[in-house]
């Protein structure tokens, strides 16, 4: 497998902080994986989607040390990172930026250098795909959260990156658009495409076999599996981690593959998203 991303010795620190937010010893992330990123409120955990795209230091300014590569290059350095890397924010309308659903998707590709006969084919492919070819011409700002992030996501599936990013996507969906989204998300990892997300609702996607990216004390530890992240966790901070595992604590811990919560994953995709 590729190495997609590679980050070392990493620590960001924001204006008027005398001391890192955030610190990654080494994390090295493969083609086709799926990471999930967890910890507290606060702790970091956007602050790492930021530093991947080059938003962190390029458009909010922050101290960066140490090293991060997609694909061998350096996003700080690198005009193509947002073709290789892209973003969805957890708010979809502070990323809308154009007058209409369709602009969204044609002006990041014209800025790639696109030709306009790719565009146009890209535009058509990508708004049927998400079924929102009715709303092309709508104001983003009047559309349903639903609809907003399925406009973000043609523009990001457009730019055809090797990453795709995700902060907390859940959090502005109800069931059904969580259902659609795991449906997305598991056909970009079946394409052999590489997915990051933050979350407080990792039961979302256990049974898509996560890798974890945990973050504690403003330090981050990765494990490879559910069994090693719980294994080297304290009960508190699992408790910490997601309303149901509060719910079902006692259950999961004897055997976090075959409780409720990964049963709730896997009822979820059977009769809803497959």
């Amino acid at each position: 497998m590729n190495t997609v991303l590679q980050v070392k010795s990493l620590k960001i620190t924001y204006p008027r902080s005398h001391n890192p937010l955030i610190q990654i010893p080494e994390w090295y992330v493969e083609e086709g994986e799926l990471w999930i990123i967890l910890g507290a409120n606060g702790s970091g955990k956007t602050t790492i989607l930021y530093s991947i795209t080059g938003i962190i230091p390029l458009l909010i300014k922050a101290k960066v040390e140490g090293k991060i590569r997609i694909s061998g290059e350096n996003p700080f350095n690198s005009k193509d990172v947002f073709r290789k890397a892209t973003l969805l924010l957890q708010n979809p309308y502070d990323q809308l930026t154009q007058s209409t659903v369709e602009n969204e998707i044609i002006f990041p590709l014209a800025n790639l250098g696109i030709e306009k006969k790719k565009i146009r084919v890209a535009l058509s492919y990508y708004l049927n795909y998400f079924g929102i070819d009715s709303i092309r011409f709508r104001n983003p700002q009047t559309l349903s959260s639903g609809e907003a992030q399925k406009t973000l996501l043609s523009s990001m599936f457009s730019r055809e990156p090797n990453i795709f990013l995700f902060d907390e996507p859940e959090a502005h969906l109800d069931f059904k658009g969580k259902t659609q989204l795991f449906k997305i998300i598991k056909k970009i990892l079946e394409s052999g495409k590489t997915v990051i997300i933050t979350t407080h609702a990792p039961e979302n996607y256990i049974s898509l076999d996560p890798k974890f990216l945990f973050i504690k004390q403003n330090t981050t530890y990765v494990y490879r599996n559910l069994r090693d992240l719980f294994k080297n966790t304290s009960s508190n901070e699992i408790i910490r981690l997601s309303y149901e595992i509060q719910k079902n604590y006692d259950q999961f811990i004897k055997d976090p593959y075959s409780w409720q919560w990964e049963n709730y994953s896997k009822k979820m995709v059977e009769e809803i998203c497959l």
